[in-house]
């Protein structure tokens, strides 16, 4: 019979700030895919759409993984998030720069270092490979549209909880 592991300080703390993370990361895709892109005069029927499809694909493994971490990591995944740099001080000073980025409403250094910290989580949790692919395909309509401001209102994203 396998004994329960007891889960540390850090281990929760570092739990709930990938789950806030991965919350946060929902909002921000959310709201620069409804406000920037979208209403853009130069979108097309056909990209929303397949935007669209695509978000709502990525939406449901980043909800998955949420899930999965609510009910907790297991000695394995702890490990392999350490040898991504996702875990502890280091996922607290990713997310630091990404909190900046997203207060100064910094759409390309968002995207930036959404990418960097999806990645790396998506070693550990494969369907987050659908939230970064997610993301560059943002990345991709964004570089030809040429209406999209450089900013966007982010802020209140951190304020409520993500």
């Amino acid at each position: 019979m396998a004994t329960q592991e007891r889960e540390s300080a850090l281990d929760r703390e570092s739990r709930l700030l990938l789950i806030r993370f991965l919350s946060l990361t929902d909002s921000v895709l959310d709201r620069i895919l409804n406000q920037l892109i979208l209403p853009s005069r130069q979108m097309r029927n056909t990209v929303s759409d397949n935007l669209r499809l695509l978000w709502q694909s990525a939406q449901a493994s980043s909800h998955s993984v949420q899930e999965a971490l609510r009910i907790g990591i297991n000695r394995r995944v702890r490990k392999a998030l350490d040898v991504v740099a996702m875990f502890g001080e280091q996922l607290k000073a990713k997310f630091a720069l990404l909190s900046f980025d997203i207060r100064e409403g910094l759409v390309k250094s968002i995207l930036t270092r959404l990418n960097s910290m999806l990645d790396s989580l998506a070693e550990v949790f494969s369907p987050l490979h659908a939230v970064k692919e997610f993301k560059e395909h943002v990345e991709a309509t964004i570089e030809w549209l040429r209406d999209v401001p450089e900013t966007i209102s982010l802020a209140d994203l951190l304020n409520n909880g993500s």
